[in-house]
């Protein structure tokens, strides 16, 4: 009786050893599943938090992208002979009589006859068909006289795209300012670039200066060379009292503006070669609108293009 007593009170702490065995498992493997869930969780927390700071850093456009193209508008203004001036929300621009950029929210931007809605935006969002990121103009540098820029920089489609105009009257109320999309492909080059994180000093500056070898045509011989070229639409005499816009060009050519008749422009531009000679290529137009607008029939008004030697 006694053995039988003794076996079972040793069976019993067995079953409660054992008991006690078991759970003190269940518990390290719980303990254990939780630091694993945990881990886990961290590291996605720690995943998404850097996916969070790269998005942050690859915006449309910041503070520092702004900052890059001042320094690049600063350049290749001095390559074209022009001086710009940035221009802000707490510092806007009296463009022949528009108040940019505080004038996008009242008026349209007529681009191709089209009226599109402008916004003033600090990253390159917002619900405007053009939101502007930022606004560029050399009227103060020319005193506020005819042939001033107007440079709008700007996201449409989330697309970077820069728009020109030069207008200096009409009905801005009714029909919009008239812009177009800029013919400068260095220009809209370095804005792609700035936008991308892709822009360079050295490619910002690779065409601030001309080839040794040719030298820099300048306002007088750019007239005498297009008298040479045979265009029957130039006058040397209209172009010494009417040229605003004309510079210098980064590859030691030159853009000759004139504006023969009331509301008339030509535009030649001057480009020279090593071996001595000068491609020059013409396009006539006018300015009735406010903007420039090149004739459908070109040669109604001289050629086109001619090769001279200098």
């Amino acid at each position: 009786m006694k053995l039988g007593i003794k076996l079972g009170a040793l069976v019993g702490v067995s079953v409660l050893l054992l008991a006690g065995c078991s759970s003190s498992n269940d518990s390290k493997k719980s303990s254990s599943n939780h630091s694993t869930y945990t881990a886990k969780t961290s590291k996605r927390n720690t995943s998404s938090q850097q996916s969070n700071s790269t998005s942050s850093t690859t915006t449309a456009w910041n503070s520092s992208k702004n900052s890059q193209l001042a320094s690049f508008m600063q350049s290749w203004g001095q390559t074209m002979g022009q001086t710009y001036t940035q221009y802000t929300p707490s510092h806007n621009v009296n463009f022949y009589g528009m108040t940019y950029p505080r004038d996008l929210s009242s008026t349209k931007l007529n681009i191709g006859g089209t009226k599109y809605t402008g916004a003033w935006s600090t990253d390159g969002k917002g619900n405007a068909t053009y939101n502007v990121v930022a606004v560029y103009s050399d009227i103060e540098s020319i005193n506020d006289q005819p042939g001033g820029h107007l440079y709008f920089f700007a996201f449409h489609n989330e697309q970077p795209v820069v728009l020109i105009s030069e207008q200096t009257n009409g009905d801005v109320t009714t029909e919009g300012m008239h812009f177009s999309q800029t013919q400068n492909a260095d220009l809209t080059k370095g804005f792609n670039q700035i936008v991308a994180g892709t822009s360079s000093s050295s490619s910002q500056h690779s065409t601030s200066t001309p080839s040794s070898s040719i030298k820099q045509i300048d306002f007088q011989e750019a007239s005498d060379l297009i008298e040479k070229g045979g265009f029957t639409d130039f006058s040397a005499e209209n172009a010494a009292q009417f040229s605003d816009g004309s510079h210098k060009l980064a590859n030691g050519g030159f853009e000759m503006d004139t504006y023969p008749g009331a509301k008339g422009k030509d535009i030649f531009t001057l480009t020279p070669s090593s071996d001595g000679t000068v491609k020059i290529t013409a396009v006539y137009g006018t300015l009735d609108g406010g903007s420039f607008t090149a004739f459908s029939d070109q040669s109604s008004y001289g050629p086109s293009s001619a090769t001279v030697k200098r």
